[in-house]
Order: C-alpha cells, then structure tokens, then sequence
C-alpha cells in the first residue's frame, strides 16, 4: 500500500509532462528569444544576428509593474488591512497585523524576489509561486559557546520553476485544483540532514541517492540555453517530488502532503495538509487568462512570430550590405588578367597586368540594393507593431518618437492603459490572495516574537513584538497600487504651482469672495500618498507661517505663472477667465 500512493504521484506528475510536452516546448522557445539566443543556425559567410525585441518587452513591462506595485516606499506599502466590526481592539489588531506583515515582506526580501517574478510572468505567461513556512538556522559563537538560534522564521515567497511544476489542469484555476507538484534537486548532503532530522525517511534517501539528478529533457534543454552544463549532478544527489492533493490510495478527498523520489522511493509518508489554511502550498500568476483555461498567455507566445520574421529580415539586409561590401568581380576566363591567389585585393597605385584586354574582361559585381529600404521600413513597423501587440510601446519605453509633449502625454496615458488594467485585475488579485495566504499562516505558525513597527495614535513610531495573539483573525485585505508609472511628482508640483496661481487670484481680487481653504487639501494629499496629514500642520503655526511666506512671494509668483501658463491647461483657463473679468494682465 506504501509504494501505491508513490506510483500515483509519478504518474500523474509524468502525463502532465507528456501532455504539455507544446507548452514546455514553447517555454523554452520563448525563454531562447528573452535570452536574445538566435533560434536557427545559418552558415558561416552568413549573418546571424538577433534583435533584442523581446527582451526590452519583458524588460519594459516588468519594470513598469514592479513600479506600479513597490512604489510607494513608506509604510503604506501596496496594501492595507482594515478591521472588520469598527471596534478599536479589531483596529488596532489590523495596524498590527499590517505591520507584521510590513516587517515580513522586508526579512523575505520579497522587493528582489519580485523582478524575475515579473518576468517570467510577463514572457511566459504563467508564473507558479511556492508559499511554504521556512525555518532557518545560523550558528554563532558567545563567550566562546556556539549557539544555534532561529535565523528565518517566517513564510516565504519562491518563485517556481515552470518545467519544474504539475497541476491538475481540468480546472481553470490552480486554487480549484484537487492537486499540485513541484519537483527538487536535492544534493546528498542536504538530503542527508532531512534524513537525520526525521523530515524524509533514512532508508528511502539511501535507495534514492545513488539515481542520482533526474532531469526532464525541456529541463535539460533551458539549462542549455542558460549555459549550464547537463546533467552537472548526476550521481551527487536527488530528484524528489513534493505533492499536496488528494490520493486515490486514501479514497477520502482529504488534502494530502506527501514527497516520493523521482526513482520510487517513498521519501514522506501522507500526511494530513499541515496548513491551517487548508489550501495548497502553491500559487499560480497569469499574464493574458483565457476563459476556462488554466494557464495564461505571455508575450513569448503573441510575438514569438514577428521576432523570427525580424531577425531573418535583419539577416537578408546584412547579407545584402555584406555583398556589396565584398567587392566581388567578374572575370573573362580569356582575359589574360592574373590575380595573385586568384583574388583581387586593393591597394594605392595598383596595375592589373594581363595579355588580353577589353573592355568586359574585369568588372565590378554589384548588388541590388533597390530592395534595401523597404527592407528596412518593414522592420521598424514591425518592431513598433510587436510593441503595440505586447503593451511595451514606444512612449512606454521612453523612446523618443519626434512628437510633442502634450501628444506624448496622451500617447503614455493610453499606452499605460492595458498594463493598469492587468495590474489591476490578474496581479492585484493574485497579491490579494497571497498575503490572506501569508496571514493565514501568520495566524497558524508565528509562535516566535516578531518585532514590528506601528504608529500609534499620536503619530509616532513604536517598536514591538508581536506573535500571532496580536493578529486580527478576519481582516480585510486591501490592495493598493501605483498606476499612474510614477506621475506623481509631477501631479504634485502641477498643483503646488496651482495653488500658487489662486494664492495670487485671490489677492488681486479676481476669485471675489471665494476663499481657497487649504486643509481639505492637504488631506486630500496625505491619504492620496500614503503620508501623516498631522506632520503638515503645526500648533505653533511655523508651517503655515512658512506656506503663507512662499506664496505671497512676488518671484514665486510670477515663476509659477510662467511655467504653469506653459503647462498647465486648467491654469491657462482660470487666468483667461480673470482676464475677461475685466482685471488687467499686469495685475496678474
């Protein structure tokens, strides 16, 4: 009955290999082309060069989207969390719990985990993650005693990689699906210490070892596109297979965890899941999502074509410029003309000598080169036609394109538009689910103090620690992110500048007895930003002092006129309505 449940796993873990045997194909594809690896091999007297494309797709959208979610560097993060009932316990329990996850994100590194995040899931169009609970350890010597404490405590966030993950893919969602699995190479001696902790079974890592690393071949295969060697530890370790999901051999429908050695050796007997969540211990990010299907579409896989097309085309314009470079001749076989090593070489001054001449004995060989810039026009429009396909367009990448500001501006608005909206609907769900994944296991296995930072009421920082009792039980996640590609200094000075301009409105009488309040706005401000409205505002008046000083300023005034009459739509329509009022140009 032991090894059943262990011929079960492979199995399954084998037919999905076997039936996305295209998609793990196409992933290697897609993984050459971001690689920047030319995908066909030409002879050697012709070109075979390769243009980044993709690679400043992937490069430009991961960037903008790890800025719309990481901008915000204060506390405020890209989240909330707000308490469900109203009362003040469940609100303080939800700035703690904020802050202890705060704090996490900080000692996972989550910021530099987030990149290659990003692209592999941008490129490939799926993206697995693992959220496992991580205990780590460090030794250190004190007083000349070595301890051993807890150096990582805490659950993580690791990104999986794609050849290396099975699902069950009759749902259209990982979270629906009744199992999952992620293969490891394990070297000897850390499967020896899970061994000797009790974690696998001695007897099973010794059977298991001596298979050594057992590769898939789509996995051979991105090694070698990364330039790793194959097969670099065989017969130094093993492969296991870590499986969550429900057994035939149990017949129960109860989520299992079990790990078995890619060589049938029952490493972990099932176990119950040991997640208080209940559900398994992966995730799965999408780019492009197709109804009903579980995995999604990248950009490896709408432009794959359109970069093989350019870099042939790249190919054919170099070779034609190559020929036409060579120089190459004609030769009458009776011209008499003797080359030395039969090729014609140039040099200052030099004489053909030859027993025969006319006038077509020797002559130039030259190309047509008609084709040559048609040639090169249909590459820069597929280029711009691939951008456009993948939301990477030109404004996006700041290329500069020869228009104006105010059409850049509207061109960048629109450009940004599809990636807010992927933003908004696949990653800020999938970060949604993955922090309540995050608290839930905070809730289950934080029993170690954490120290954390809070604000309390009077705007001040305290430091604490906090262990799971501390912990909201129902929070409610919220998730905030940065769409406008970091417009926000911009945004803030174009209203600084115009609150100057209705400073200066309304002392020279043009907004009559409308009076211009600033403290909505400075609100208004501090939650738009994530910032402390108290720190704008002071009792003894010094800000307000200083504020009034700087807009009654007649330099500040008039430089804010300025520039804001040359950027500012809204301020050109304010002025142009206190002019035809009847209030002179030089009063304003």
């Amino acid at each position: 009955m032991s090894q059943a449940w262990v011929q079960e796993i492979l199995e399954k873990t084998s037919t999905f290999e076997r039936d996305h045997g295209s998609h793990l194909r196409d992933w290697n594809r897609n993984d050459r082309l971001y690689r920047s690896i030319p995908v066909k091999s030409r002879s050697e007297n012709q070109s075979n060069t390769f243009i980044p494309e993709m690679f400043v797709e992937v490069e430009a959208l991961a960037t903008a989207v790890f800025e719309m979610v990481m901008s915000d560097t204060t506390d405020a993060l890209f989240f909330d969390v707000v308490g469900q009932d109203g009362t003040l316990d469940d609100t303080v329990r939800a700035m703690v719990t904020k802050a202890t996850l705060a704090k996490q994100i900080e000692v996972v590194e989550l910021q530099s985990k987030l990149m290659p995040f990003f692209r592999g899931l941008i490129l490939q169009g799926s993206q697995p993650i693992s959220l496992p609970w991580r205990v780590g350890y460090k030794s250190y010597y004190d007083r000349g005693l070595r301890k051993r404490v807890p150096a990582f405590d805490s659950w993580d966030f690791l990104s999986v990689k794609i050849f290396n993950f099975a699902f069950d893919d009759a749902v259209d969602s990982i979270e629906n699906a009744s199992w999952a699995a992620q293969t490891m190479h394990v070297n000897a001696m850390s499967a020896r210490r899970m061994a000797k902790n009790g974690i696998w079974s001695a007897k099973a890592v010794d059977k298991a070892l001596p298979s050594g690393i057992m590769r898939n071949p789509h996995e051979e295969e991105s090694r070698r596109t990364a330039g790793y060697l194959t097969q670099f530890n065989q017969g130094k370790g093993l492969t296991a297979v870590e499986y969550f999901g429900t057994l035939e051999s149990k017949d129960d429908g109860e989520i299992y965890w079990a790990v078995a050695s890619k060589n049938g050796q029952p490493l972990k007997e099932p176990e119950l899941n040991p997640y208080g969540h209940g559900e398994l211990q992966w995730m799965m990010a999408r780019w492009f999502t197709v109804a009903e299907e579980p995995l999604g579409i990248g950009i490896g896989h709408v432009n794959y074509r359109q970069q093989a097309e350019i870099n042939d085309r790249r190919n054919f314009i170099n070779d034609l410029l190559y020929a036409s470079l060579y120089s190459m001749w004609l030769k009458r076989s009776d011209s008499g003309i003797m080359l030395p090593g039969n090729k014609m070489r140039y040099s200052p001054h030099q004489i053909l000598e030859g027993d025969i001449i006319s006038d077509e004995a020797l002559r130039p060989l030259r190309p047509d080169m008609s084709g040559l810039s048609g040639a090169i026009n249909l590459e820069a429009g597929d280029i711009e036609r691939m951008r456009r396909h993948s939301g990477a367009t030109s404004t996006l990448q700041a290329q500069a394109t020869g228009i104006t500001a105010t059409e850049t501006t509207a061109i960048q608005s629109e450009a940004t538009r599809r990636v807010k909206a992927m933003v908004r609907s696949e990653l800020g769900g999938f970060l949604r689910k993955m922090l309540y994944r995050a608290h839930a296991l905070n809730l289950q296995l934080m029993d170690r103090p954490l120290i954390a930072r809070i604000m309390n009421s009077d705007g001040l920082e305290v430091f604490g620690e906090v262990t799971n009792r501390d912990l909201i039980l129902n929070p409610d996640i919220r998730i905030k992110l940065t769409t406008d590609l970091d417009f926000r200094p911009f945004k803030r000075r174009e209203l600084i500048e115009m609150l100057e301009v209705f400073a200066r409105l309304s002392q020279t009488g043009v907004l009559g007895s409308r009076r211009l309040v600033p403290d909505p706005i400075v609100e208004e401000l501090a939650r738009t930003y994530g910032m402390d409205p108290r720190k704008f505002f002071s009792r003894d008046g010094v800000i307000e002092a200083e504020t009034r000083r700087a807009t009654q300023s007649p330099d500040v005034q008039q430089n804010a006129l300025q520039q804001l009459m040359a950027e500012s739509p809204g301020a050109q329509e304010v002025l142009a309505s206190g002019m035809a009022s009847g209030v002179p140009a030089g009063a304003i």
